[in-house]
């Protein structure tokens, strides 16, 4: 998006800027609650600039990316160093962490589990339900996509990431 020279300018209603997506054959880019969110996002930004952003379907399509959670941690794999194992392990049911112990032999002296050094990714890809990977995922990544520019689109439980996130 980027400030024109001067010219004609309209405003560009919600429906609209909906509807443009598939205009544009960028339909399958974004889920109908994310463009509702883009379009928020992108409104809420030029009264904050006071100043009118041109519309630009392709670019919104390169500038963001709509990823459910698993999608998420599985293209930007390196949000799994700021996950906690033990964490991870109590999002689990308490069938699905017998399981994990037993098939890893993580039981330690005294009947604890020990994950230390066990891949947190493991836990996610192996042994978690998309229910629970959806749960997890939320509580302990939103504040690190928050802060890198994220939305949170409630509606599809998934994430609008922006190209410039550095995640």
């Amino acid at each position: 998006m980027s400030n024109l020279d001067p010219g004609l300018f309209e405003y560009v209603p919600e429906n609209d800027f909906i509807d443009a997506f598939n205009r544009f054959g960028r339909g399958a880019n974004f889920t109908v609650a994310a463009r509702e969110r883009l379009f928020e996002y992108y409104n809420d930004l030029a009264y904050e600039i006071g100043n009118m952003i041109e519309f630009d379907v392709i670019a919104i399509c390169g500038e963001w990316s709509e990823f459910e959670p698993l999608e998420l941690f599985r293209y930007f794999p390196e949000l799994a160093a700021g996950l906690d194992v033990y964490e991870a392990f109590n999002y689990l049911r308490e069938a699905e962490q017998e399981e994990l112990i037993e098939e890893h032999e993580l039981e330690a002296e005294g009947g604890g589990c020990d994950l230390d050094g066990f891949p947190v990714s493991e836990i996610i890809e192996f042994h978690m339900t998309e229910d629970e990977v959806k749960d997890f995922l939320h509580d302990a990544l939103s504040e690190t996509l928050f802060d890198a520019g994220c939305f949170y689109v409630e509606d599809e439980e998934t994430w609008l990431v922006p190209s410039h996130a550095g995640l």
